[in-house]
């Protein structure tokens, strides 16, 4: 191999490393012909020196895969059907699950309204009966005899064994009999009661009107 072939060799690997390093190189020829690339300016060059701009690296970073505008707007459209279909089922299930739970309020309110007819213990008070002896008496079977709460023969019929009879300052035999009645707090209470199955009856109409609107 000749000297100026070793030369140019030389000159060529240096070249190649350099651009493997990105940087810029001058290209110059010295006063006996050779051919030299270096990082940095030769001082008295002998010949023209050249610029050599290294070429941009490619850029080698991953990124995303750009999606298919067209496949993209498909696949929307493909799945606009079933978002609607679920958005769908989840309100009807909504709807069922309000009218379950409202018929299970207005069951409890008609079973306590039914339950707590009979006044409790601190819901009775006794009263004092007056019965008239000069009054006629309606006899057995009259309406008056019995009733709730032990509430017979205010107004007739035969006396209870609990009755006592006095004679008032006219003369008259009148006979007194304790009965039991329920107080204000049984009233008010059983009130409530009703006015919990009106509220639980409305509930349940109108959560189903919602799910008549809600599957139609």
């Amino acid at each position: 191999m000749s000297a100026r072939a070793g030369a140019f060799l030389t000159c060529l690997t240096v070249f190649f490393v350099f651009a493997a390093q990105a940087q810029v190189l001058y290209k110059w020829t010295d006063a006996e012909g050779k051919v030299h690339y270096t990082d940095t300016l030769p001082k008295n060059p002998a010949g023209p020196v050249t610029r050599i701009e290294p070429d941009a690296k490619p850029d080698t970073a991953w990124k995303p895969p750009v999606p298919n505008a067209a496949a993209a707007t498909t696949d929307t459209e493909a799945a606009k059907p079933r978002d609607q279909a679920s958005q769908r089922r989840a309100t009807r299930e909504r709807l069922e699950a309000r009218v379950t739970a409202a018929r299970e309020r207005l069951a409890a309110a008609k079973a306590a309204l039914e339950a707590g007819q009979d006044p409790q213990d601190d819901e009775r008070q006794v009263i004092q009966q007056r019965k008239d002896a000069n009054n006629p008496s309606p006899g057995p079977g009259s309406v008056s005899n019995g009733g709730m709460l032990g509430m017979g023969a205010m107004h007739g019929g035969a006396p209870r064994s609990n009755c006592t009879a006095a004679k008032d300052s006219t003369g008259n035999v009148i006979t007194m009999c304790p009965t039991m009645i329920p107080t204000q707090a049984y009233y008010e209470r059983i009130k409530k009661l009703e006015d919990d199955v009106k509220a639980a009856e409305e509930e349940l109409d109108a959560a189903q009107e919602a799910y008549r609107r809600g599957v139609d």
